[in-house]
């Protein structure tokens, strides 16, 4: 993340930044999210989730800013009837994690930004932890200390082929296999709303 931040940084200090903003004005700009990381530890995800409190110091800067937050259908006809608000911003969260709902709407509901969320419903109707999302976090976290594994792809087929009522235990047992506690699983990082 050093370097992301580094080049933001130069962008804004060498007026880069307020050059586009200005190239931009007249357009939607659509910021996107996904979930927090309520599990201890950094982040984990290549982005996919963030902390709550980076997530909270992002809405805090949008609400100082001034900028028109929309809800997306509102943004969309008002983009379709050429009257969209210069420099209009829409957020939208993608997959609807668990933390989502407890971590991310607290903080939309205390700066009354709008926001759409699109859910997937697999997991969310089977109240299971997302497997392929779960495996990467465990081969990232095993690969920190080390520890080397087998394929990813074989190990999320071993354990989507099983009945779903064995699947968590799976999970469980992968997840153990390879050193990782399950503060994961207590807090659901991995489950859907």
């Amino acid at each position: 993340m050093a370097p992301k931040r580094a080049l933001l940084t130069a962008a804004r200090l060498s007026g880069l930044s307020s050059l586009a903003r200005a190239a931009t004005g007249s357009q939607l700009r659509i910021l996107c999210y996904h979930g927090a990381w309520v599990t201890p530890g950094e982040p984990f995800g290549n982005c996919l989730f963030m902390g709550p409190a980076q997530f909270e110091a992002r809405m805090a800067r949008l609400k100082r800013s001034g900028l028109p937050v929309l809800a997306l259908g509102e943004a969309v006809e008002r983009l379709a009837a050429g009257d969209l608000p210069p420099a209009a911003v829409v957020i939208t969260i993608d997959d609807g994690w668990v933390s989502t709902h407890t971590h991310m709407l607290p903080v939309l509901e205390r700066y009354e930004l709008p926001a759409t969320l699109y859910a997937t419903t697999w997991y969310a109707q089977r109240d299971l932890p997302v497997v392929n999302v779960a495996i990467d976090y465990f081969i990232a976290t095993a690969a920190a200390r080390g520890v080397t594994t087998r394929s990813r792809a074989a190990m999320i087929r071993r354990i989507e082929t099983l009945p779903e009522s064995q699947r968590l235990d799976a999970l469980r047992a992968t997840g153990r296999a390879l050193g990782i506690g399950e503060d994961w699983l207590d807090c659901r990082q991995f489950h859907l709303m």
